[in-house]
């Protein structure tokens, strides 16, 4: 007979920091900054999946929702803004878009503003947020999706440690040419690979 997995720990969104990075709640005050840097940047809207002209309104609703998840007691929320610690700066977020309670399997996403890609920020951000669902948390298995021609985000998710699996197959939330959804990739890390520094 099999053993039932032993319950989450869950802390919902707490304080995470890095050797650069803070990983923090949002905040309404952050709607702003978010609107600016991340929801009116297209290759971030076509990523994570967000409306396609978003108004500094919309945003302030999105922000306003993320902010009330954060208040349930059932499905607690784990979505971090991320902030360069040295200037205070919004760098991007990390969130979990999903999770499984009984796997013990959460799914990852990410988003960086234009100004911070390409300097390790994001794999800094996701191996923080791995290691507090691994080992705070107890999750078993931490996974990601992204567009296959998305090579800068397949770099990014090795470098947070997750390994290839393979193709989901009309995963994506956009449209092809042939008029039905995009295969994604899907990667993923167990907690007992290798951790990655």
């Amino acid at each position: 007979m099999r053993t039932p997995p032993k319950p989450l720990n869950h802390t919902g969104t707490v304080p995470l920091q890095t050797a650069r990075l803070t990983l923090l709640r949002l905040t309404l005050s952050d709607a702003v900054a978010v609107h600016a840097s991340l929801a009116t940047d297209p290759a971030v809207i076509d990523g994570v999946g967000w409306e396609p002209s978003p108004t500094p309104e919309s945003t302030r609703a999105h922000i306003a929702a993320q902010v009330e998840a954060y208040a349930r007691t059932s499905l607690p929320a784990y979505n971090w803004l991320v902030e360069e610690t040295a200037t205070g700066s919004l760098v991007g977020m990390v969130f979990v878009d999903d999770y499984r309670e009984d796997r013990r399997v959460a799914e990852v996403d990410y988003c960086v503003a234009r100004g911070h890609r390409g300097r390790g920020f994001a794999p800094e951000a996701l191996r923080a947020v791995i290691r507090h669902l691994f080992e705070r948390v107890g999750f078993h298995r931490v996974e990601a999706v992204y567009n296959m021609d998305n090579k800068a985000s397949a770099r990014v998710l090795m470098k947070a440690g997750m390994r290839f699996e393979g193709v989901l197959r009309g995963r994506a939330l956009r449209i092809g040419a042939d008029g039905f959804p995009e295969d994604l990739n899907l990667c993923a890390i167990l907690a007992t690979d290798a951790p990655t520094p």
